[in-house]
């Protein structure tokens, strides 16, 4: 009889072990990336994927370069901008909204440098790139 009651345990707790195991490890997922919304994060560029990808294409670091969170026609925005006043260059940043949806491209031209100028506020320096 104790071995029966034996067995009949045995089967129950692989039964459960079978149950359990694939929730705990759906349950265990890593969603340290799973913001992407930079706007409402409280959280370093690291923990929004967009932003940390965004760095990531950060390469040649030769010229001080940044990402930037500004405003654009009254909406945040981000951006890689020169921000190393020891280099002289030309900015032509790609603006993304709080999802990391591209909002504008700048370009070279002098009217899209003039929108650049006059239309786009650098508000705060996230990330900081020099080699």
């Amino acid at each position: 009889m104790s071995s029966l009651i034996t067995k009949l345990n045995l089967q129950l707790m692989k039964f459960f072990a079978t149950l359990l195991l694939p929730l705990l490890i759906v349950s265990c997922n890593d969603d340290k990336k799973s913001n992407t919304n930079a706007c409402n994060s409280t959280e370093s560029i690291d923990k929004v994927q967009w932003l940390e990808e965004l760095k990531e294409s950060m390469t040649d670091c030769s010229c001080e370069r940044s990402i930037i969170q500004g405003t654009y026609q009254s909406q945040t925005v981000f951006f890689i901008a020169l921000t190393d006043p020891l280099c002289n260059g030309i900015d032509t940043p790609t603006l993304y909204n709080c999802e990391g949806i591209e909002v504008r491209a700048f370009t070279t031209s002098q009217s899209d440098q003039e929108d650049l100028s006059e239309n786009v506020a650098r508000d705060t320096v996230l990330y900081q790139c020099k080699d």
